[in-house]
């Protein structure tokens, strides 16, 4: 991969932290500004996803809507079980008589 050499101006409190940074970390001013440009890029990459699957499929849900989910879940969940006991007994509803 090649590399293009770009001139930037940064708040000086920002290069110093730059120039620690590099110091501790035993790296270069340019490792440190390419990881953080590629995280920089991969938040917006996800931010982007995450922004299309919404208009996909919609917002996420509430938390009274998430608690409203799991109940008819839980309600389905019950009628399931109770209509494999009946199948399993052989029993037959009121309805069904």
């Amino acid at each position: 991969m090649g590399h293009t050499k770009v001139a930037v101006s940064v708040p000086d409190e920002l290069f110093v932290q730059l120039e620690e940074s590099a110091r501790a970390e035993g790296t270069t001013r340019s490792a440190i500004v390419v990881q953080a440009l590629q995280s920089h890029f991969d938040r917006v990459t996800a931010a982007d996803f995450i922004e299309r699957m919404n208009a996909a499929y919609g917002p996420p849900m509430t938390e009274e809507e998430l608690r409203e989910e799991a109940a008819l879940a839980r309600a389905r969940a019950s009628a399931l079980r109770r209509i494999n006991e009946i199948l399993r007994q052989g029993e037959t509803e009121d309805w069904e008589r």
